[in-house]
């Protein structure tokens, strides 16, 4: 038993760094993520903030310019003293204004997959978040870049309240 599990775990490696090399558009992102809500009547709409980690792959549509990046990423967000864990699915158009500048636009699709907090038994929340997302890179040496995006919601993110989620994130990209 223990040799076929070794077996499938070489055999998995073996695929995920083939499927690496030939993705030259595949990437991992992370960084820190700057949130609260907006509008609404909450009582605490202070900031809550937390990181955010995920994989992206870039398929082009006119080379060295136009890009279409799904990604899959884990962020961790929130509000006062509630914090909300979601899986987000952002499907941005990429543009390349210059090869060092490039702009981002696009929806994104949040799943929450929990929520901690004293008060957040208070509150019912909303289990999809769509959201616009618009950011900015500033692309490196070594396929590495420094990524600014903020994300605004647009369904309220505690039932009947209104209140919608506001994110920026700050953070590195890495490109293989």
């Amino acid at each position: 038993m223990k040799i076929i599990k070794q077996f499938l775990l070489s055999l998995f490696l073996i695929i995920i760094c083939n499927v690496t090399i030939k993705a030259q558009g595949f990437g991992v992102r992370g960084g820190y993520n700057f949130a609260k809500v907006t509008g609404g009547d909450l009582p605490d709409k202070s900031s809550n903030n937390g990181f955010y980690v995920g994989v992206f792959y870039e398929t082009p549509i006119i080379k060295k310019l136009l890009y279409v990046v799904p990604e899959l990423q884990y962020s961790k967000q929130g509000f006062g003293d509630v914090s909300l864990d979601y899986i987000n699915v952002p499907i941005l158009a990429k543009v390349y204004i210059l090869k060092i500048i490039s702009l981002e636009l696009g929806p994104q699709f949040g799943f929450k997959v929990g929520d901690s907090g004293s008060s957040s038994e208070n509150y019912s929340y909303s289990s999809f978040d769509p959201a616009i997302a618009a950011g900015l890179s500033i692309n490196l040496p070594f396929r590495i870049s420094v990524n600014g995006r903020y994300i605004s919601s647009f369904n309220e993110v505690v039932e009947g309240s209104d209140s919608k989620n506001m994110v920026f994130q700050a953070g590195l990209v890495v490109r293989f």
